[in-house]
């Protein structure tokens, strides 16, 4: 339906009664990634990281954000920070290694993102 403004209004609502909690502080970024206001977006997901700079969910989006924006390598420093806060070890290890083996950009992000799916 694309009810943003309500969605940004109800999250506000949620912000006010819990300002210190880390799913809504990254739901409210929602209708900024999905209106495309990638950089809005990124600062509200960011923000969470204030609050817990291990919170899986707001890495996951994060890296979202950065692909969708086109921004590479980015989105790749963000999965494995994504990784690293989970405790993925193996899948770490692989895409890290891919990653050095490619030139940076695109390849590199395909590369890594290559080496995670096949462990999983």
């Amino acid at each position: 339906l694309k009810r943003w403004d309500e969605a940004t209004a109800q999250l506000g609502l949620a912000l006010e009664l819990d300002p210190l909690s880390r799913i809504i502080q990254t739901n409210a970024a929602y209708p900024l990634h999905f209106r495309r206001r990638f950089a809005e977006a990124a600062q509200r997901y960011r923000k969470v990281f204030e609050l817990d700079p291990d919170f899986v969910v707001a890495h996951e989006d994060l890296m979202m954000v950065h692909h969708l924006a086109g921004r590479y390598e980015e989105s790749l420093e963000e999965a494995l920070r994504m990784l690293r806060a989970s405790g993925e070890k193996e899948i770490l290890a692989a895409a890290e290694a891919a990653r050095a083996k490619s030139p940076p950009g695109l390849s590199a992000y395909r590369a890594a993102l290559g080496a995670w799916t096949e462990i999983l």
